[in-house]
């Protein structure tokens, strides 16, 4: 009888702290996560996937810390258009002036990000050898020049795995 009561004490504690827990994240927006860049753990694939040396994984690393702000303040601009054009969006029955604007000032912040990282990205792979750079580039650019195919990795913790191994 007293592993029953403890079972059942242990179920109504459980539903009650995932009961808690849901109501807690459903009722209040999620922020983007942060884009964990400084820890550098998106780049443990890439050094040992690439075989990097020392010295490539140190300026690899350094040229990606360097990158950080200009990634932050086009995630924020990203951010703001998205939501003007939501905001243009709402309520409306056509397409007005003001959502076409909307959408044309998203598209060029979103062109402008993508041009930005796929510059970066042959930035990176210039600092490694011939090999090394091509199978970098194989791996990353798809992400850069199709990212509505990766949404994961905008505006949150990319959970970057070695692309071979996928």
């Amino acid at each position: 009888m007293t592993r029953l009561r403890l079972l059942i004490i242990a179920v109504v504690a459980f539903g009650g702290a995932y009961g808690a827990a849901r109501l807690y994240h459903t009722a209040r927006p999620l922020a983007p996560a942060p884009v964990v860049l400084d820890g550098l753990p998106e780049l443990a694939w890439l050094r040992r996937e690439l075989a990097l040396s020392d010295a490539q994984f140190e300026q690899v690393a350094a040229l990606h810390r360097a990158y950080r702000p200009r990634c932050e303040a086009f995630c924020a601009k990203i951010t703001t258009a998205q939501e003007r054009v939501r905001a243009a969006a709402a309520g409306k029955a056509a397409l007005t002036p003001e959502l076409t604007a909307a959408l044309e000032e998203q598209a060029r912040v979103q062109s402008a990000c993508q041009q930005a990282m796929v510059a970066h990205l042959y930035e990176t792979a210039a600092l490694m050898e011939p090999p090394q750079a091509q199978a970098y580039l194989q791996a990353t650019l798809p992400h850069a020049l199709n990212p509505a195919a990766y949404p994961s990795l905008h505006h949150s913790a990319p959970a970057w795995t070695s692309p071979t191994k996928n």
